[in-house]
């Protein structure tokens, strides 16, 4: 996936329009805010985990961007717009997966909605230090 890519995918995850950003929208069902909302049938706890993987993936692509190839061995920030690009959308998903909207969602347990925003949060913070090569190591995850 290229950085490009991660971001048009964060955008997505974080239900905003894609089209302020980039020119194209995604589908609705690969962004995790929208996809508890969709009454398609197709959702399931381990859709949402997909997705929430994602954006961790999304995040090991913008990680690379901002720290270098191998953020452990870099002293300096490689791209620092990237910091600026991303983190609206990730404060999105992460504000959204905590909201009361999604709590409100029953086919959405809130051990997975609070357990995915975690990750994400702790992923996003690991990127923010620098330094970090692989994004949940260290965290205690739920």
């Amino acid at each position: 996936m290229t950085y490009a890519e991660a971001v048009h995918r964060l955008v997505n995850h974080a239900s905003l329009p894609a089209s302020a950003y980039l020119g194209s929208e995604l589908p609705i069902h690969e962004s995790l805010l929208d996809l508890p909302w969709l009454d398609t049938g197709d959702y399931s706890a381990s859709k949402f985990e997909f997705l929430a993987d994602d954006v961790i993936a999304c995040l090991g692509v913008v990680n690379r961007e901002l720290n270098g190839t191998v953020p452990s061995e870099s002293f300096d920030r490689s791209n620092e717009s990237v910091i600026v690009e991303v983190a609206y959308p990730v404060a999105c998903i992460i504000s959204g997966l905590l909201g009361h909207d999604l709590s409100r969602r029953p086919v959405l347990p809130a051990d997975i909605r609070v357990g995915a925003a975690y990750r994400i949060a702790y992923a996003w913070s690991q990127v923010l230090a620098g330094d970090i090569d692989n994004l949940l190591e260290g965290a205690d995850l739920p």
